[in-house]
Formats: C-alpha cells, structure tokens, sequence
C-alpha cells in the first residue's frame, strides 16, 4: 500500500498539485478489513491515525518521516484483527512527545468485525463496548449535541444499524 499527501498550495497559478508519499509503518501481512485515516482536530496534537486492512491501527506525526515515527495501537490484542474505521471523540487530543505517545483527553472508538471498542488512553488499551455485536460497519457518524453526550450512529449493510444519544453508553437498532 501507498498512502500519498496532496500539495494544493500553488494549484491557483500552476494548474497543478504536488504529492508526496508518506512514510508507512511496518504493517505486517493481514490483508482483511477497510483503509481509513483520521487526524486529530487542529492543535489538539497534529495526528494522523492509519488502518490499512491490517490488525493494527496506527498514530504517527501529520508528517511521517520513517516507519519509526509510526505506533502501534491495541498493544493487549483485544480488538478483533478486522478494523473497519475509528473515530476520535470531539474533546480528543494526544502527542507524541520524545518517541512517546500519549493521550490528554477524549476516546478513540474502533470498529471491527468483532464490535465497538473504545479506549480512553489514546487507543493503546480498548475496552469493548457493551450491549451491542456486529459485523462489519459501513457508515459510522458522531455528532456533538448542546447539552448532551454525543449522538453516535453506525450501520452495518446487511446486518441492521445501530444508534446510542448517550456517547455510547447505551445502544439502540435502528
């Protein structure tokens, strides 16, 4: 696999964009579930998060240099090794501080065949979510509500769809 970062910065006057292949982490052979990257929100620490239908998700810099700046996540593989998108709560923020990473707030949410799992320490750790099973997610949203916990939607194709208004603490079909 390749992930690549576009340049559009001089696409106004030139017509033309730049890429640039990113450095990947060392994947490993699995070849099942989605691609799917998400960043943390501007200043709430600059990641970029990477499954490439591996087991593993992955956090490095915005701007990888070598597979070394790339970690790990679920370091206690509890989550079931077909990963289908993450989802990074709205108060998340993490660093990479010194080769270290490490969480200040929010949760991560992963999906897999196995389920939702969640983690409150940056994703190093998950717990898996209670009340629900499923396979696969297809579509999967997260909307902040004035007053309330999030509002958390997935749906799993053939295999029905599920909603929580509560930021997961219960769920509900849809």
């Amino acid at each position: 696999p390749m992930l690549w970062r576009g340049d559009y910065s001089q696409f106004a006057t030139t017509h033309m964009s730049t890429w640039t292949a990113l450095a990947l982490p060392n994947l490993g052979s699995q070849d099942s579930g989605n691609v799917f990257l998400a960043t943390t929100r501007p200043g709430r620490g600059d990641l970029l998060f990477y499954g490439a239908q591996r087991s593993k998700v992955f956090v490095a810099p915005l701007h990888p240099a070598s597979a070394a700046d790339w970690h790990m996540l679920d370091i206690d593989n509890t989550v079931h090794p077909d990963l289908h998108g993450l989802f990074l709560s709205a108060d998340f923020a993490a660093s990479l501080q010194g080769g270290t990473y490490q969480s200040a707030a929010g949760t991560v949410w992963l999906l897999s065949d196995g389920g939702v799992n969640w983690s409150v320490d940056g994703g190093l750790h998950f717990n898996a979510a209670e009340n629900i099973k499923t396979l696969s997610c297809v579509n999967f949203a997260g909307v902040a509500l004035a007053g309330q916990g999030p509002a958390i939607s997935f749906n799993t194709g053939d295999n029905d769809g599920f909603y929580s208004m509560d930021g997961g603490a219960s769920w509900t079909y849809q």
